[in-house]
Parts: structure tokens; sequence; C-alpha cells
């Protein structure tokens, strides 16, 4: 069987899907190809926490103050 799209996203984590989720609203024919057929078998949501990001309304200064705290300041 032959797929066509107009991008193939390689990865179901957290970037592969705000990628495909982005890509698909901006009228784009998406394909996300994961190597695992469970919903929950990405490194995304193993990370338990681990994940971060800087909101709209937060400053790359706040962001760098909360790694650094969360890291118990050992950096």
């Amino acid at each position: 069987m032959i797929h066509s799209s107009d991008v193939l996203v390689i990865g179901s984590g957290i970037a592969g899907a705000v990628a495909a989720l982005e890509l698909a609203d901006s009228g784009a024919d998406v394909v996300v190809l994961s190597s695992s057929k469970e919903d929950l078998h990405s490194n995304s949501a193993q990370a338990q926490g681990g994940i971060v990001s800087c909101g709209k309304q937060d400053s790359i200064d706040l962001l760098v103050r909360d790694i650094v705290q969360a890291g118990g300041e050992l950096c």
C-alpha cells in the first residue's frame, strides 16, 4: 500500500506531535510515523516531568532560573 502526503513526521513524541499539529493546522496533509503501536511509548511520555518550555508570557531568564532551581543549582 502506498501513501502520499505533503509531510512525513518521523516520531510521535512531543516534538513530532507538535510539528504534525502545526503543519496540519497550516493546511498540510501530514503522516506521522512512530516506532510503536502504543500511544504512550515515546521518550516524551517517559520523561516524567523532565520536559521544559518557555511559555508565551515567560522570559528566557525565568526559564533559565527555573531550570537551575529544579537542578538543585548544580550548574
